[in-house]
């Protein structure tokens, strides 16, 4: 393979690496907020109806019923298979194009709301070969390559991808 086709294989890389993780967090594990109902964690004002610096139980179940209200979409107050998967994957939509605008805002050196390959993957590929060189004598081994795999398909314990841009200059990290 050629020295431009290794770098496009880096770039692509990178960029599956950034999204992939951002999907999934979209889709969320099952559990609270799974299946898109209320995947984030509502702020105690949104929770305290009546603003009186309190959250009652009955506040508390309002709130949860709208939630299930929103992905009721004829109304009969039961949640069917394609009006759960039609949430989740609006609530994903979102997600992702929130991520895709970030990319643009961090990555858009020239400011015309479009990235061209070289604003792409600026720094990128160096970024990616640096961290697969283990032991930094320029060069990637197998051994490297494989064990970089490794390290991008297991997560630390805890850890969500935070989308593009977090921990850029600007980008709320």
């Amino acid at each position: 393979m050629t020295q431009a086709g290794w770098f496009g294989t880096f770039v692509l890389a990178g960029i599956a690496a950034a999204v992939l993780p951002g999907l999934a967090a979209a889709r969320g594990p099952a559990g609270p907020g799974a299946f898109g109902l209320r995947a984030d964690p509502p702020s105690f004002e949104t929770l305290d109806a009546d603003g009186d610096g309190k959250v009652t139980i009955a506040e508390f179940r309002a709130h949860a019923e709208a939630g299930l209200a929103e992905a009721d979409a004829d109304g009969d107050g039961l949640l069917t298979a394609q009006e759960l998967a039609a949430r989740a994957e609006a609530r994903a939509a979102q997600r992702i194009a929130a991520m895709i605008e970030r990319l643009i805002r961090w990555r858009d050196t020239d400011g015309d709301g479009a990235l061209s390959a070289a604003e792409l993957s600026a720094g990128m590929g160096e970024r990616l070969f640096a961290r697969a060189d283990a032991n930094r004598d320029g060069v990637i081994t197998a051994e490297e390559f494989e064990a970089a795999q490794g390290r991008r398909e297991k997560p630390a314990a805890g850890r969500r991808g935070k989308g593009f841009g977090q921990g850029a200059p600007g980008q709320g990290g």
